[in-house]
């Protein structure tokens, strides 16, 4: 194989990722993020209307944590870069999962975090999105005259 070749399989890869993290900043990973300040202040009624009955919770020091999880099961693509060229890893689709926690404090809203697995080609915490997809749009619906 020439060097130009690779060159060329380099810059292509390159492209391939920047044109990856453009499409990202309109779609999931967006309105995981927004989500974080979006709902603030709901409350732990308004939270059950829109993602429905929390998988675990946990109350303490009057700060209670309720937990959600997303699985995503489908086979991906993993690529690898030989480490002449850079020690990096890129994983397009295929498996992981979320984990999101709510945290109230009096009953409202008082913060969202994300774990787990939760990043995909799609953007950081796009696995994330299934969860909070329902109360974005009740947020949304709320907010209209």
């Amino acid at each position: 194989m020439s060097h130009s070749s690779t060159g060329l399989r380099v810059g292509f890869a390159l492209s391939t990722l920047a044109l990856l993290g453009a499409c990202a900043s309109t779609g999931p990973a967006s309105r995981v993020a927004s989500a974080k300040t979006a709902l603030l202040g709901f409350s732990e009624q308004d939270v059950r209307m829109c993602a429905g009955f929390p998988q675990e919770q946990l109350t303490e020091n009057g700060v209670t944590t309720w937990s959600y999880r997303a699985t995503n099961s489908e086979s991906g693509l993993s690529l690898s870069a030989p480490l002449w060229i850079a020690n990096t890893n890129l994983k397009v689709g295929g498996g992981g999962y979320c984990r999101a926690q709510f945290q109230f404090e009096g009953g409202h809203l008082t913060g969202l975090a994300y774990a787990g697995d939760s990043d995909s080609a799609q953007g950081r915490d796009a696995l994330c999105a299934p969860i909070v997809n329902g109360c974005l749009a009740y947020a949304r619906d709320r907010a209209r005259p």
